[in-house]
Formats: C-alpha cells, structure tokens, sequence
C-alpha cells in the first residue's frame, strides 16, 4: 500500500509518499506518526468513499478530525488494517 501526504489544493509543497505493508509501518510514518503524539489525540479511522480511502485523525474525543493521508491499495489489503471506519458527527 502507499500512504500519500495529505496536503491542501492550494499548496505547492511536494506530497510524502510512503511503501508500507501494515498497521504498524503506517503509524510509524513520521507525518501519520506526528497525529498521535499531539494531546488531544482519540484515535485513526479510515473513511472510503467516491474519492477514494483516506486515513483520518480524530481529535477532542472524536469531535474533531483532520485527513492524514490518502491510501492506495486494493480494498483487501485496507480492510486488513483493521481501522474504524469514519463516520462525521
């Protein structure tokens, strides 16, 4: 799977693109990795839809979140990360 920096339209900075094959090598990317370690970290979910699958960060419980990275795979392999799906409040 490739984990594909999240960034805005309007940036011009290049995106990270990371290989990895789990659970654990995504997490320890370092702009997946910088999430968990704020405070007010809850949890990563993983939210599909029309666009594709992005790996989220929900924050302040739950009531916050950010999109960390899209996330190219075949859907086997996403479901095999075992993540909660996202679901907005």
């Amino acid at each position: 799977m490739i984990a594909i920096q999240h960034a805005p339209s309007y940036s011009t900075c290049e995106k990270e693109r990371h290989h990895f094959l789990n659970l654990e090598q995504l997490l320890s990317i370092p702009f997946v990795k910088w999430y968990s370690d704020q405070p007010n970290f809850h949890l990563y979910s993983i939210s599909i839809d029309e666009d594709g699958t992005s790996l989220m960060a929900e924050t302040d419980g739950g009531h916050d979140w950010w999109v960390v990275c899209d996330i190219e795979g075949d859907r086997k392999e996403i479901e095999s990360l075992k993540l909660p799906l996202f679901e907005e409040e």
